[in-house]
C-alpha cells in the first residue's frame, strides 16, 4: 500500500472543520428564518391584521434556498400602517435585511414614522431604502430629518417621484446629513459618517432647500452621488450649490438633468436673495444684474479633482452654453494635474460643439472602445 502524504491528515481535517462550520451556519440561518417566520405571524396576529403575501413569499424562498433574507420590496399595493409596524417588528428582531424598498405605495406621516424608528433602531442592518412613489410631502419633513441624522449604516436613499416633497422637507433631510456630519464619532464602530448617495428624482425641490443644501455639500461633506434630476431649481438654488462645490472634496456624480437652468444672463433681483453670504453680487433693492448660472456652476468646478460625471441633459442650454461647456473642458485638459470629467448634454448646438464635448469630456474615446468590443467578435 503506498504510503498515506503527509499532511493529509491535517488537510483531511482542515475540510472537515470547514464542511462543519458551513453546516452549523446553514444551520442558524434557517433558524433565523423560521424565528422571523414566527415573529411576523405573531405580529401579524397582535395587530389584528392578515400577513402580506409579498412577505410570506420572501421567508419562504429564503427557507427554501436556505440562505438569509436580506432584501425586502414592496410595491403598488395600499398598506395599512399597523401592516407596516408588523413587518418592522419582526425584521427588527431578525437584524440582517440591508434592503428596504417601498415603491408606489402611499404613505401617512404615521407610516412614514414607523419606517424611520425602525432604521434609526441601533443595530439595524439596513444600508439602502427606497421610498419611490410614496406620496411623501411636506409633512414628512421632521421623520427625513431624523432618518438622515440617526440612521448610522444608511448609506443610499432613494425618494424618486415624491413629486409633492418640496423643498422645505428636502430642506430638513439635508439639515439632518449635516447633523450627521456634526455628530460624526471616527472612533465608533461604523464607518459610515452619513449617506453617501441620494436621488431626489422629481421631487418639487424648491428655492427653500439652497441653503441647507449648500451646507450639505460643502467643507467635510461626505456625500459621492446626488441625483437632482427633474427639479426645476431657482437662481437661488444654483447660486447656493455652486458656491458649495467650489469647496467639495467627495462627490463623483452629480445629476443636474432637466432641472430648468436658468438661461445665461437672465437678470435676477438682488432683493430676492437678501440674505445670500456672499454667493451673488450684492446690489441695492430692486436693482438688477445679468448673471450666467451655467458658467457660475462650471467655475465653482474648475479646481474639482473628485467629480467624475456631470450630468446636463434636458436643459436648453443652446449654442452658446455649449461652448461654455467646451470650453471648460478644454481648459481642465491643459491641466496636467486635472482628471477627466465626463460632461453630459443634450444635442441642442451645433454638431462640431457636441463632439467635442463628447471628446474632451472621455465619452467619446470610451463609447468607441465599446463599439469596437462589439465589432471584434463578429466572425
Amino acid at each position: 500500500m503506498p504510503a498515506p502524504k503527509k499532511g493529509s491528515k491535517k488537510a483531511d481535517g482542515g475540510g472537515k472543520n470547514k464542511s462543519s462550520k458551513a453546516e452549523e451556519e446553514k444551520l442558524k440561518r434557517l433558524e433565523c428564518i423560521t424565528n422571523l417566520k414566527r415573529e411576523y405571524s405573531e405580529s401579524c396576529k397582535r395587530l389584528g391584521v392578515e400577513p402580506l403575501k409579498s412577505v410570506q413569499t420572501a421567508i419562504g424562498d429564503a427557507q427554501q434556498s436556505e440562505l438569509s433574507l436580506n432584501k425586502i420590496v414592496l410595491s403598488r399595493q395600499q398598506l395599512l400602517s399597523r401592516e407596516l409596524v408588523a413587518i418592522t417588528q419582526a425584521f427588527t428582531a431578525y437584524n440582517q435585511v440591508t434592503t428596504f424598498c417601498l415603491w408606489r405605495i402611499p404613505l401617512t406621516v404615521d407610516s412614514l414614522s414607523t419606517i424611520t424608528k425602525f432604521i434609526t433602531t441601533p443595530g439595524c442592518t439596513v444600508s439602502t431604502l427606497h421610498l419611490m412613489g410614496c406620496d411623501l410631502g411636506s409633512d414628512s419633513a421632521q421623520c427625513l430629518n431624523r432618518l438622515a441624522a440617526e440612521a448610522k449604516d444608511l448609506k443610499f436613499v432613494n425618494l424618486d417621484y415624491n413629486v409633492n416633497l418640496g423643498g422645505r422637507a428636502v430642506a430638513s433631510f439635508f439639515a439632518g446629513l449635516v447633523q450627521a456630519r456634526d455628530n460624526y464619532d471616527p472612533d465608533a464602530t461604523t464607518t459610515n459618517q452619513a449617506t453617501k448617495c441620494i436621488s431626489l428624482k422629481w421631487a418639487d425641490i424648491g428655492a427653500e432647500c439652497g441653503e441647507a443644501l449648500s451646507l450639505a455639500l460643502g467643507v467635510g461633506s461626505s456625500l459621492l452621488e446626488l441625483d437632482l434630476t427633474g427639479n426645476p431649481l431657482s437662481h437661488s438654488v444654483f447660486a447656493h450649490m455652486s458656491r458649495a462645490l467650489s469647496s467639495n472634496s467627495s462627490l463623483k456624480s452629480l445629476s443636474l438633468a432637466s432641472t430648468s437652468i436658468p438661461p445665461p444672463y437672465q437678470k435676477y433681483n438682488a432683493s430676492t436673495y437678501q440674505p445670500n453670504n456672499g454667493i451673488l453680487p450684492q446690489l441695492p433693492n430692486g436693482e438688477k444684474k445679468e448673471i450666467n448660472h451655467l458658467k457660475l456652476l462650471l467655475g465653482s468646478l474648475a479646481t474639482n479633482t473628485t467629480l467624475a460625471t456631470l450630468d446636463l441633459r434636458g436643459n436648453d442650454i443652446g449654442s452658446e452654453g455649449g461652448e461654455t461647456v467646451l470650453q471648460f473642458l478644454v481648459d481642465r485638459k491643459r491641466n496636467p494635474v486635472m482628471p477627466t470629467m465626463a460632461v453630459k448634454v443634450t444635442e441642442h448646438m451645433s454638431s462640431e460643439v457636441f463632439k467635442g464635448i463628447m471628446e474632451y469630456g472621455g465619452m467619446l474615446s470610451a463609447s468607441k472602445k465599446k463599439g469596437g468590443g462589439k465589432k471584434g467578435k463578429k466572425k
